[in-house]
């Protein structure tokens, strides 16, 4: 049996995060911005052992000790942020391993890993704009998601995207890619997509015309 085709066209940029694909493998990783937050963490942990370091000998005891607990905290938990917002990975469906893997791993090793979905459990991906429910003049954002439904009816996050609901078509687009690209990936899982009336723009209300008195 021939699998299907997995479309290459570019990266795809989501809510705080990035998927690239390829015909074998498509990874959803932490957005490169969000490394701002833990370098500035790592930082502040050198901070306060360069502190510890030039002040050991004439720095008060309290200091030295609030430096040396910033330290414990900030270099582990920042450093370990920031490595995995450089090298780490949300999700990983791979074509070869025959599954999804919803991870929280650094440098490949798996480390925190959440869930391993196979191929086969895998019922159906679903596309949905979580507000559909508000489209009155006040909803000004489209917020697509794609969801993981498993064979036991289990719901998984895969991505989500925020868009300004006049240019909503593009997210849209955007997302039905991805969304088709690990339906491919996985061997041709169903899609479920809203309805084309679900997508289009509402229309304004038409304005009554006054009626002429004779």
């Amino acid at each position: 049996m021939t699998e299907p085709k997995v479309e290459v066209e570019g990266p795809i940029l989501l809510n705080r995060a990035v998927a690239t694909i390829s015909p074998e493998r498509i990874e959803i990783r932490p957005d490169k911005v969000l490394v701002v937050g833990p370098l500035l963490g790592v930082l502040f942990g050198l901070a306060c052992a360069l502190g510890i370091w030039f002040g050991r000998n004439d720095a008060p005891t309290w200091l030295l000790v609030l430096l040396l607990l910033g330290a414990l905290f900030a270099l582990p938990f920042a450093g370990m942020s920031l490595v995995y917002t450089i090298v780490g990975a949300n999700i990983v469906i791979d074509r070869a391993k025959k599954s999804i893997v919803f991870q929280q791993g650094v440098l490949g090793l798996g480390v925190g890993t959440r869930e391993v979905v196979p191929f086969w459990k895998m019922s159906e991906l679903r596309l949905d704009d979580l507000a559909e429910g508000g489209r009155g003049p006040t909803e000004e954002f489209a917020q697509w998601q794609i969801t993981l439904l498993k064979d036991s009816g289990r719901v998984l996050q895969i991505a989500s995207l925020t868009y300004p609901r006049d240019q909503e078509e593009i997210a849209l687009s955007q997302m039905r890619r991805l969304a088709h690209a690990i339906a491919d990936l996985a061997g041709g899982t169903p899609v479920a997509e809203p309805p084309p009336e679900a997508t289009e723009p509402p229309r304004a209300p038409a304005a009554k015309r006054r009626r002429r008195r004779r």
